[in-house]
């Protein structure tokens, strides 16, 4: 969902309507996707308060909290990715172990995806790639299992820079061209998905090391682009707010 203010529209008045009718557990439900569109425009203080609000309502009694397990999960998961924006790493690491618990033992292979690449991410934050592969791969085996496309470009992005950055040029070539073939054609790509691919070249090419590691018919994917280009589109394409972590990684790269 990248329309926070359709979001906006159909959650408040879901929201105003459970006020109404005094009904406990879906104003717990809904505080939840409020957390959620106001990350989506940058109040991320206030989607905090909304997210602690709904893990609240909902962790009351036992037998609340295993039914909304998958409510709770997503909860977390939004409290981590709040903790990656403020570039608090270890926390965010940690509450996303949280949103994995309580899908631990769970049918549930979408959420186990979400939050297996979150969790890559953020252990990608804090330089831990080896084990931040093991979850991105763990994401990428569930998805292929499912016809689960959503945020595929940013799975595959990560895994293909994560891997360059363990020095494996094949992983990183492969899931370089898979991301590249899977928003063909670009132009008619979700303006995050192109940003994320417009991200992935401009990290390769800010980084010495990566450029390096990838030449001859691989550095063909680049497009004879200068990196300038890439980070100009990048910047240009992902969000200013559910993308605050890349861009920062980006830029931090660049002056390095």
């Amino acid at each position: 969902m990248n329309k926070p203010e359709d979001m906006q529209h159909y959650v408040q008045f879901a929201f105003d309507l459970a006020v109404q009718l005094n009904d406990y557990e879906s104003i717990g439900v809904i505080l939840r996707l409020k957390g959620l569109q106001e990350i989506m425009v940058g109040e991320i203080s206030l989607a905090e308060a909304h997210l602690k609000e709904s893990i609240k309502m909902l962790t009351i009694n036992p037998a609340l909290e295993t039914k909304y397990a998958i409510n709770l999960a997503a909860a977390y998961d939004y409290l981590s990715e709040i903790a990656l924006i403020r570039e608090n790493y270890t926390e965010s690491i940690a509450l996303q172990e949280v949103a994995l618990d309580y899908i631990k033992g769970k049918d549930i292979p979408s959420s186990d995806v979400v939050l297996s690449l979150d969790m890559g991410i953020a252990l990608f934050a804090i330089g831990d790639y080896q084990a931040a592969q093991t979850y991105l791969d763990r994401a990428l085996a569930v998805s292929k299992n499912l016809n689960f496309f959503w945020r595929r470009p940013q799975l595959l992005a990560f895994i293909a820079i994560n891997s360059l950055f363990l020095g494996d040029v094949d992983k990183g070539y492969h899931h370089l061209v898979a991301c590249q073939e899977f928003l063909k054609p670009l132009s008619k790509a979700n303006k995050r998905d192109r940003g994320i691919l417009y991200w992935l070249k401009a990290m390769i090419l800010v980084n010495e090391e990566t450029a390096q590691l990838l030449s001859g018919t691989a550095k063909s994917l680049l497009d004879s682009k200068e990196e300038d280009f890439y980070i100009e589109q990048a910047e240009k394409n992902l969000s200013p707010y559910r993308d605050a972590y890349e861009r920062k990684v980006l830029f931090s790269n660049i002056k390095k």
